[in-house]
C-alpha cells in the first residue's frame, strides 16, 4: 500500500521466505498488479525498491550449531563460537568447558538438547554486523566494500 501510495518506506523481513514472497510481491506492485487499494487509486505501477540483507554474525554461529551432526562437531565448534563470536557476557566458558561439558548428565541429553544450550550463549544482540562494527578486523569475512558503501549511503554517512 505504501508504494502504491508514493510514500517513502523501508520493508523488514526475518524469516528465509524473503525473496520468494516479498521480493516477487513488490515485483507485480511494480508491474501493475491491481490488488488491494490499486483501483481506488487508479494504480498503473511504477516505482523500485533496493533489496538488501543484514550482515549476518552471531546469525552465522547460530546456523553452524544447527547444522551439527553429533556432539563431537559441536564440542569443535564450541572453541570456534568462544574465539569468534559474541558469547552472552554472563557466560562462564571456561566452566562449560571443563565441566558441564564432562558431566554425563549434559552427555545423556539429546543432540537438540545440547545445541539449544550452545544457541543459549550467543549475544542475539549481535546476530547482525551494527553499522558502527562494519569496519572492525573481526568482520572482515562479513562484508565486501559494495556492502559497506551501500550501508554508508543508506544512513547517509557517505
Amino acid at each position: 500500500m505504501a508504494h502504491k501510495m508514493g510514500r517513502q518506506y523501508i520493508g523488514i523481513e526475518q524469516m528465509d521466505y524473503v525473496e520468494t514472497l516479498a521480493v516477487e510481491r513488490l515485483k507485480k506492485v511494480i508491474d501493475g498488479e491491481q490488488g488491494g487499494i490499486s483501483k481506488e487509486i487508479n494504480w498503473q505501477g511504477g516505482g523500485e525498491f533496493v533489496y538488501c540483507e543484514l550482515g549476518e554474525w552471531n546469525a552465522q554461529a547460530k546456523a553452524a550449531i544447527l547444522a551439527c551432526d553429533n556432539w563431537v562437531e559441536l564440542d569443535r565448534l564450541f572453541t570456534e563460537l568462544c574465539d569468534k563470536y559474541f558469547l552472552k557476557y554472563n557466560v562462564n566458558v571456561q566452566k562449560f568447558a571443563n565441566e558441564i561439558c564432562q558431566e554425563p548428565e549434559f552427555l545423556a541429553l539429546t543432540l537438540d538438547e545440547q545445541k539449544q544450550m550452545m544457541l543459549e550463549m550467543l549475544d542475539l544482540n549481535q546476530l547482525y554486523i551494527n553499522v558502527s562494527d562494519m569496519n572492525d578486523s573481526q568482520f572482515e569475512c562479513g562484508l565486501n566494500q559494495e556492502d559497506k558503501d551501500l550501508t554508508l549511503e543508506f544512513y547517509g554517512m557517505k
